[in-house]
């Protein structure tokens, strides 16, 4: 017995090496990694594993008409692994050689019924083995619980039964420990290399994103042909990936690796499956060069992953990985799901971006078609009358004027520095106490440096409402205050003035929503929200008769401070 137990380590030993050299071939590990085995996957490894039980026939030691043999391994390994399918199988295949080869002995009805019935039980108990927390421990008690099956099978089917119940007694200890062993042992390597491919899933996931954010600052001039090959050749290289192409709707923008020869920027799109992804905008995968359906008939490509890229629900292009050899992976087809989503997150926020460089644009232009004609020619009026009565004052107004509109003009830039804003603030108020003498009173206490930028024509608007909508209505001598500390992380602008201030219903209006006759005040709301999201306020506090302030409050921008010597 004991010659016998060793002779089957060695044989099992040797299924577990073959095993484990099929273990490492790259399909297999791909049908591995998948959460969803297809037909085709199930019938591969079927076969796979119903190889590795016949070899354990052949590799096999005769003994008394029967055959001591590791054919469990395989059958037991595959239907834990794949399922019932891929356990019936594999034990009908290798089941049905052992019953029907020249050396079957009177076992061999009993051993093709035993190989058929381990494996489907093998199967059946597939759910609990991948949900198991102790894999290993559980083949081990499987591997015992099958061998010993088959020898009751042995004892039911074989005959004469006394020969049948003296070759259980040699070899049942033998086959039950070492081809559970086996079982335990072959399932121990399978489960480590799951492991290390889920180790370099994370991988490749945190590679995804380290490659979105390279991506990023490309993307950012939107997608085209410059910015498609840049994003393409970093991802080839930080993939292994043997090409990956980037389209538009209609060709290809850029396509590196493998067969660029025919595969090359500005080329109509050639593969039907690269059309169908742009019809539904859904990911799709192709298993051989036929699926992929390029035209060209030397093509390498065999397999590929296409998935879209969008702009919220328009489909903009398409992303597409290839391999040389057939066979995708369930993490080739996350990696590519996971960075056509980045990428068009990205697609996204530049389309979002020009929309509100547009946007606000726009509200400046609307801001500064605001300024009244009425305005205009009563200071030229001003102007006109103090020519004759003093031209040294006409010519400080005309001067205002035209430094005021200028500036009105040149505030589309995207930020301006404070102390442009204030100077842009003096200016109109120079042309308001031309018109209105000594009646417009203006205070400011700076607190901070003014060589930090703002949002433009956010100060301005709101003091010209101020003198125009709350002092000139007084009849009286009037003040306006502007106040601008820093509050911790807060840059604080506060515009007071004593007018005629407001009623409660209008000052709801404002707050809530704005009013027609209000666009300087809205239009600051608006675009300090817009600009400042959750970090920027707008508020306004007024009482009929007792005048009104408003505070402007948004982040305090320090990194845009110029230091001067």
């Amino acid at each position: 017995m004991l010659n016998l137990l060793m002779a089957l380590i060695y044989r099992v030993g040797l299924i577990i090496m073959i095993g484990l050299v099929f273990s490492r071939a790259k399909s297999f590990v791909n049908i591995l990694e998948k959460k969803a085995l297809t037909l085709r996957d199930k019938l591969t490894i079927s076969i796979l594993f119903a190889l590795l039980s016949v070899l354990g026939t052949y590799t096999g030691i005769k003994y008394n008409g029967s055959i001591v043999n590791t054919r469990v391994v395989g059958v037991a390994v595959g239907g834990l692994l794949g399922g019932p399918f891929v356990g019936m199988l594999a034990g009908l295949i290798s089941g049905g050689h052992r019953y029907l080869i020249d050396i079957g002995g009177f076992t061999a009805l009993s051993c093709g019924i035993s190989t058929l019935t381990e494996g489907f039980i093998a199967g059946l108990l597939s759910k609990a083995f991948q949900n198991s927390h102790k894999k290993i421990a559980f083949a081990l008690v499987t591997g015992i619980v099958l061998e010993a099956l088959q020898m009751l099978i042995v004892i039911l089917v074989a005959r004469p039964i006394d020969a049948a119940v003296e070759l259980v007694r040699v070899i049942s200890f033998p086959m039950i420990l070492v081809n559970s062993i086996g079982i335990a042992l072959f399932l121990m390597i399978i489960t480590n290399i799951q492991s290390i491919n889920t180790l370099q899933a994370r991988y490749r996931s945190r590679q995804a994103l380290l490659i979105a954010d390279k991506t990023t600052e490309a993307l950012r001039a939107g997608l085209n042909e410059s910015t498609a090959q840049v994003t393409a050749e970093y991802i080839l290289s930080s993939t292994d990936f043997d090409a990956v192409s980037i389209t538009d709707r209609y060709k290809a923008l850029a396509h590196v690796g493998k067969e660029s020869d025919h595969h090359y920027a500005g080329r109509e799109i050639m593969t039907q499956i690269t059309k169908n992804v742009l019809r539904t905008g859904e990911i799709m995968t192709a298993y051989s060069k036929e699926e992929i359906g390029c035209p060209q008939k030397n093509c390498h490509l065999q397999s590929a992953v296409i998935a879209p890229l969008k702009d919220g629900e328009i489909i903009l292009g398409t992303l597409k990985f290839y391999r040389v050899t057939q066979g995708l992976s369930d993490v080739d087809v996350e990696i590519a799901r996971g960075l056509s989503n980045l990428l068009s997150t990205q697609l996204r926020v530049t389309t979002l971006e020009a929309q509100s460089k547009l946007a606000l644009s726009a509200e400046i232009k609307a801001l500064q078609a605001q300024i009244s004609p009425h305005f205009f020619f009563n200071t030229l009026n001003v102007i006109s009358s103090l020519i004759r009565t003093n031209p040294m004052r006409a010519r400080e107004v005309l001067m205002d004027l035209s430094s005021y509109l200028r500036n009105n003009m040149q505030s589309l830039k995207g930020e301006i520095y404070l102390r442009d804003e204030i100077m842009h603030t003096e200016k109109f108020l120079k042309i308001i106490q031309a018109r209105f003498g000594d009646g417009i009173v203006f205070e400011s206490d700076i607190q901070v440096n003014t060589e930090i930028k703002i949002l433009p024509l956010i100060i301005q608007p709101i003091v010209e409402n101020a003198v125009l909508h709350g002092i000139i209505p007084k009849g009286s001598v009037g003040k306006v205050t502007l106040s601008v500390y820093r509050q911790q992380e807060d840059l604080i602008i506060n515009i007071a003035d004593n007018g005629i201030g407001m009623p409660e219903e209008k000052l709801h209006e404002i707050q809530r929503e704005g009013v027609q006759d209000s666009i300087g005040i809205n239009n600051v709301k608006q675009r300090i929200k817009k600009h400042f999201g959750d970090r920027g306020h707008f508020q306004i506090d007024s009482h009929l008769g007792d005048g009104t302030v408003v505070t402007l409050t948004f982040p305090y921008q320090q990194e845009m401070e110029v230091k001067h010597a």
